[in-house]
């Protein structure tokens, strides 16, 4: 006979075949108990052995571990001397196996006596409050059933940023960290530690992003954010990642998330939003929740139906559950939570176990840590529960059709809309056979304004809306009819999405000194650039050559470009140009091949700016002069025709 360590508690007889024993009876009196079923890798718990004869013993009872019945791992011995039963029976402490699944702890001696139980080595978990905030903000971080003995190193980013972190004997820990100072965006939470646990949690920065909005509140609730602040809730308000929803008694709140997923809350309930990340273009994302008291339904939208449940995923104090397009109300109690899965189907995980399992609905699921228990579930009984938690239920069951209509951008614009044509206009409609009460919208980006609502409580209502603000808004809607429900029903084309760059490209120079003499060399660099739609033209250009190629004086470049979206952007650079007699002589000295002649000419503009240093203009307009007969006999000889024209020019500008 073979049974395992799930049915039975007896080892594979042929493994102790192997140990010599097989010859023995498997009676029932030898018998093994442990203190605890269930624990962290490394746990320590009472291991008790009773049963075992006492008088035939030729060795003391030992206790061993094996989760394959084919390598055993000695946990500890009856410590008890020849002829005291303590050395078949006892009371001892051993400490459990560290790898994570499931163990058959066996006792047995060398009369060929044996018992066998199981223990479970826990899967350990991590949570990181806040998930989200700005730079530098404190993390807690804590894990629960991690193995006992191993420093569980926390990395951020992957740089150690706390060692020595020793679970407690239950397994858990709790550390605080600084956040990550830069740059903005995801950052990595990593645990793990060296006997092969390892898991992460993502921090974004610098702000928790708008994850839905609030489309009813009946009574009051509360919601706290990250960082600590709180307020009342109301219909319309926006909610973000790592909320926590609190509703007052009595009261319900109802929640659309931007993948029109709907949570109602009940009174008294709490729930934690820890993390949300959609893409509307594939409809996948990861979502992960936390129920602190209280009732919540929740009724599936777009995400991941066909993905991996552990992408989404919300814990019922006493186990998880993982999501793939569902309807559900979860109720949590003292000793366990009732989950009644009414379509779709959940991964039910108890904490206490190393269990996972699949239910599909319509049924009761009953989980506590240990395990679950489940009884039949009919529509009549989802009703009868969902109205004494959240209301009367009602015949219609589907949300308001909701329309969200924007006109598509110009062609040739890349999908944007410019400056000129912001804010952009569009609207929602929505219409329900038990008249529409309220509508509610959420942009991405927060720049969405609504007109006032027409037609409520009719069978059709609608609103006009704005957006405006630079950025891809993703705006989506719902409605709520007269029997409460809130949402958009399937076939809705109730989200869109709208590209608004109204910031005219820039045009940057730099490099200009401002002010230059004709010896200096200008070398302005322009740039043009846009960060929204693209650059589409530019008639940039670089600024550059010798100072005496420009005109004396004040020079003026400008330069223009266009987005792609048509916004168009210019910029100006404006420099100064003189000519000095230290300048010109530097020229000189540049152009002149003869060294001869060159220090000729140097000598006359010395003479001319001493005398105008002396105010006597006279003097210094000959010796200009002078230097310009110079400079002309040397033209096409010991100096180009070129070089002797801007010395020429650059001199008379000298003249007063």
């Amino acid at each position: 006979m073979t049974f395992d360590a799930r049915r039975g508690f007896a080892l594979n007889l042929v493994v102790f075949s192997a140990l010599g024993i097989l010859s023995g009876t498997a009676s029932a009196a030898p018998a093994i108990a442990l203190s605890a079923s269930s624990g962290p890798g490394g746990m320590t718990v009472s291991a008790v052995s009773t049963g075992f004869d006492p008088d035939h013993v030729g060795y003391n009872t030992g206790f061993y571990a094996t989760n394959d019945n084919v390598h055993f791992q000695l946990l500890g011995v009856c410590p008890g001397p020849i002829g005291d039963t303590t050395r078949a029976n006892c009371t001892i402490p051993i400490r459990m196996p560290s790898p994570m699944g499931l163990w058959s702890i066996v006792a047995f001696n060398s009369n060929r006596e044996f018992a066998a139980t199981s223990f479970s080595v826990l899967t350990p978990s991590l949570d990181i409050s806040p998930t989200c905030g700005s730079a530098g903000a404190s993390i807690v971080v804590t894990g629960e059933r991690w193995a006992l003995d191993y420093d569980a190193g926390i990395y951020l980013d992957g740089a150690l940023v706390r060692a020595g972190n020793f679970p407690r004997p239950d397994g858990g820990f709790s550390q605080t960290i600084a956040g990550p100072t830069s740059p903005d965006g995801p950052h990595a939470v990593h645990v793990f530690n060296s006997d092969g646990q390892s898991l992460a949690i993502s921090f974004t920065t610098p702000l928790c992003a708008d994850i839905g909005a609030v489309v009813d509140v009946q009574g009051t609730a509360l919601v706290t954010h990250a960082d600590g602040t709180s307020g009342p809730l109301a219909d319309g308000d926006h909610v973000r990642q790592d909320d926590t929803i609190t509703v007052g008694s009595p009261g319900t709140v109802k929640i659309l998330l931007n993948d029109n997923t709907e949570l109602t809350l009940s009174a008294g309930a709490s729930l934690r939003l820890n993390e949300y990340q959609f893409d509307s273009g594939t409809n996948t994302g990861s979502a992960f929740a936390r129920a602190l008291a209280g009732s919540f339904e929740y009724l599936s939208g777009l995400m991941n139906h066909t993905q991996n449940p552990d992408n989404q995923q919300i814990d019922l104090v006493y186990g998880a559950i993982g999501i793939r397009g569902t309807n559900f109300i979860a109720q949590l109690g003292q000793s366990g939570a009732e989950v009644d899965l009414i379509s779709g189907v959940l991964d039910v995980s108890p904490y206490d176990t190393i269990d996972t399992t699949a239910f599909t609905g319509p049924i009761k699921i009953f989980l506590n840590s240990q395990g679950t228990t489940t009884s039949p579930l009919t529509q009549e009984d989802y009703d009868a529960i969902k109205a004494a938690l959240f209301g009367s239920a009602s015949s219609d069951l589907t949300p308001p059709q909701v329309t969200v209509a924007f006109a598509a951008a110009p062609t040739g614009q890349s999908g944007f809309f410019n400056a000129a044509q912001a804010p952009v206009s569009g609207s929602v409609s929505a219409s329900d056979d038990s008249n529409v009460t309220a509508i509610a919208c959420n942009d991405s980006l927060s720049g969405l304004s609504a007109g006032a609502p027409t037609g409520l409580n009719t069978g059709t209502a609608g609103e006009t809306l704005s957006l405006s603000g630079n950025g891809s808004h993703v705006v989506i809607c719902g409605g709520t009819d007269g029997a409460g429900n809130s949402g958009a029903a399937i076939g809705s084309l109730n989200s869109a999405t709208v590209n608004i760059d109204a910031t005219a490209p820039a045009i940057v120079y730099s490099g200009n000194q401002g002010a230059y003499t004709v010896d200096q060399t200008v070398a302005i660099t322009c740039v043009a650039s846009d960060a929204l739609s693209g650059l589409a033209s530019s008639t940039c250009q670089n600024v550059g050559g010798a100072a005496y190629s420009f005109n004396l004086g004040t020079n003026t470049f400008s330069a223009g470009a266009f987005d792609r979206a048509g916004n168009a952007g210019t910029g100006s650079t404006q420099f100064m140009v003189s000519v000095t007699y230290g300048s010109l002589a530097n020229l000189v000295n540049a152009f002149e091949t003869n060294s001869g002649v060159a220090a000729i000419l140097v000598s006359t503009l010395q003479s001319a700016q001493a005398a105008a240093s002396q105010g006597n203009a006279k003097t210094a307009n000959n010796q200009l002069n002078a230097f310009i007969n110079q400079v002309k006999a040397q033209s096409g000889k010991s100096m180009t025709s070129d070089q002797a024209a801007i010395l020429i020019r650059l001199a008379t500008a000298l003249r007063s």
